[in-house]
């Protein structure tokens, strides 16, 4: 016979529960200070959250498991937050990772997804000078900008630049040079920054003339003017124009000799058969058997004058005239003159002094008939300032 015996917790002792017929199991230690003797076997429930009882081997292997006592982390503060225990998700804070934290780049690079789908980031390098990130096609990398696409130049002037650009003066596109490298253009203002160099043509340019402006302000040029001349002021109201400098002149002059006879209509202006020397454009020699020969001035300036004649057979009367065809005494255009000489005697008259182009020059004499076929008698005139 054996007995069955419950655990009783309020008074620490086995209570017997009844008496049963016991398997001879051995020996089995004292609880609580009770004794079970040969063939008694002691029934103990498992232990749970109501009462106290016997572990199985599960809950031993749960508690083998565990860890030893000690301080043990049961939550995470600052920039990365936890709340234990047990396995449990961390969360790291908004801002929290720092340029140093982050993760290393090449250089000459920025951080991104290069392709058009979601995935992992990677390094987009820049690898020439110049370039730019842009979008071109799926994906975006560093290239050159193709100003031909509207989405580059958005609503910019740039944005004409491959449909209205011009070598034509159109007013609101883009300046385009020609197979020759033309343009045209309106009026243009600005101010010049360093040195216009190479060709530069002015419209209505004079070869070797020098640009000026005008009195309507436009840009023009003056006459290349002849070696040796200057640029010279010709007042407020006109252009300046090239001129010999002051004091010099050019080597313009006219001799002539052998008399020939008086023009049949002026009657008083000798002729002459011989043109030795017809120098410069100061002066035009004019022969006319009509009207004699006589000398334009061209050029304002200084003149010097030499007349050489001779009478036939008689006292005879000749002088150097200005704007005059006639040889009369005291007259207000005789430059010199008229000098008397006697029958078959040769003679000089001379005379200096300034003349104004348009005047007219004549060697003149008495209306007598003259020494013809002497090349002794001439008549030279010279500018000489």
């Amino acid at each position: 016979m054996a007995k069955s015996f419950v655990f009783n917790a309020l008074s620490g002792q086995f209570d017997i529960i009844s008496t049963v017929t016991l398997a001879a199991v051995g020996a089995v230690p004292n609880a609580n200070g009770a004794s079970i003797s040969a063939d008694q076997v002691l029934n103990l429930q498992p232990a749970n959250g109501s009462f106290p009882g016997a572990l199985t081997a599960a809950d031993w292997t749960t508690f083998n498991n565990k860890q030893p006592a000690g301080n043990y982390i049961t939550d995470l503060t600052g920039d990365v937050t936890a709340t234990g225990p047990g396995s449990v998700a961390a969360t790291v804070a908004n801002n929290a990772v720092t340029d140093a934290k982050f993760r290393q780049s090449a250089g000459l690079s920025i951080v991104g997804r290069s392709a058009n789908t979601t995935g992992d980031v990677a390094d987009i390098t820049a690898a020439s000078d110049f370039q730019i990130m842009r979008r071109s096609g799926t994906a975006i990398g560093f290239g050159s900008i193709d100003l031909s696409q509207s989405n580059a130049v958005g609503a910019s002037i740039l944005a004409n630049a491959n449909t209205t650009a011009t070598s034509a003066n159109t007013a609101s596109a883009i300046v385009a040079r020609d197979g020759s490298g033309n343009f045209s253009a309106g009026t243009i203002s600005a101010a010049l920054t360093g040195t216009a160099s190479g060709n530069t043509t002015i419209s209505g340019q004079t070869n070797h003339g020098v640009v000026i402006a005008s009195a309507t302000n436009s840009m023009t040029s003056t006459a290349a003017g002849s070696a040796g001349e200057v640029l010279t002021s010709n007042g407020a109201s006109a252009d300046p124009t090239f001129q010999a400098v002051p004091g010099t002149f050019t080597d313009s002059s006219v001799w002539v000799d052998t008399l020939n006879a008086n023009g049949s209509t002026n009657t008083a202006v000798t002729r002459w058969a011989n043109v030795r020397v017809n120098t410069g454009t100061d002066i035009t020699f004019n022969q006319s058997s009509t009207n004699g020969d006589d000398f334009t001035i061209n050029t304002t300036g200084v003149y010097s004058i030499h007349f050489t004649y001779s009478s036939n057979n008689a006292a005879r009367d000749y002088s150097i005239t200005n704007n005059s065809t006639t040889n009369l005494p005291g007259g207000v255009n005789e430059l010199a003159g008229p000098t008397t000489i006697g029958a078959s005697q040769m003679s000089t008259t001379s005379w200096c002094g300034p003349l104004t182009a348009g005047d007219v020059i004549r060697g003149c004499n008495d209306a007598s008939a003259p020494r013809t076929g002497d090349g002794r008698l001439k008549f030279v005139i010279t500018r000489v300032h």
